[in-house]
């Protein structure tokens, strides 16, 4: 049965000018080029700097503020230095930490199952091209002795050693052969 899928297949065609490559080299170019692979693992990064971020603690900061009141025309400067140290005590730091290293196991597993998705669904149709191909082959090769033996058949003919019915058969059978090989 022909699927429609191998109609631009280039393992399919017995003429085609693409050069038949293995499994291997295949799927070495599935997982360079293919950017669904690319955006997985773009999430995968993504989920880590999370974690990074989450381990972060918060910068402490300095400010100075300068008060002047003056009442009746008269007064001095007040100064005023500011340290904040910001300290976390509700142990909500551990817990966002534990949470982002989860997104990075969480999106670790997606992007494996993604790749693996992608890989059976390649390799499914690498296998539907491979066998077009070699069935395509397999068809060319043969069609070399089905056409002799067409010849044959009809040299007998022509001597009287065949009937024509035998020659229509031979001739029939050529013809679905190149319908198959089509």
């Amino acid at each position: 049965s022909f699927s429609p899928a191998l109609a631009d297949c280039p393992f399919a065609a017995a003429e085609s000018t693409t050069p038949v490559i293995d499994e291997a080299t295949f799927v070495a170019e599935l997982e360079a080029n293919d950017p669904r692979l690319a955006i997985a693992a773009a999430r995968v990064a993504a989920a880590r700097a999370d974690v990074a971020a989450a381990r972060v603690r918060p910068n402490p900061s300095i400010s100075i503020e300068r008060e002047e009141p003056y009442i009746d025309g008269t007064g001095l400067a007040t100064n005023y230095l500011r340290l904040s140290v910001p300290f976390d005590i509700s142990g909500r730091r551990g817990l966002q930490i534990d949470a982002a290293e989860a997104g990075v196991r969480a999106a670790s597993s997606d992007a494996t199952q993604t790749k693996l998705e992608i890989l059976i669904a390649a390799l499914r149709v690498f296998d539907d091209c491979a066998r077009a191909r070699l069935h395509a082959e397999i068809l060319t090769n043969s069609r070399v002795s089905l056409v002799r033996a067409v010849e044959i058949a009809r040299q007998r003919g022509k001597a009287g050693d065949a009937s024509g019915y035998e020659i229509q058969r031979f001739e029939l059978e050529l013809a679905g052969h190149d319908d198959d090989l089509a």
